[in-house]
């Protein structure tokens, strides 16, 4: 019985559901998209850590998806034209698989 367990279980995945890094980067832009432009919002809302967020924030400031930019000290962020329309493709996939954003 616990090698039929074994042999189920995908090589590499615990029992823990993890998020890919498309999901995550996904996750991000969808958070940014529907209003939070504050890192700690983007943090929480989606469900990272700050060193964490601020890797994946890196990365897509460098592929011109998201921008920052600095109000009265503060580090805001934006999603740009691309981010915003690599969102809604996303979106549209998980609509055609009917996956939850959940």
């Amino acid at each position: 019985m616990a090698q039929e367990y074994l042999v189920s279980q995908p090589a590499g995945q615990n029992q823990l559901n993890r998020r890919s890094r498309m999901e995550t980067f996904g996750d991000i832009l969808r958070v940014i998209g529907s209003g939070a432009s504050k890192p700690t919002h983007i943090m929480y809302k989606a469900n990272l850590s700050w060193i964490v967020m601020q890797e994946y924030m890196k990365t897509l400031e460098t592929q011109g998806l998201v921008i920052a930019s600095d109000e009265k000290s503060k580090r805001l962020y934006h999603l740009s034209q691309k981010g915003f329309d690599l969102l809604t493709k996303m979106q549209s996939i998980r609509d055609d698989l009917h996956l939850s954003t959940d």
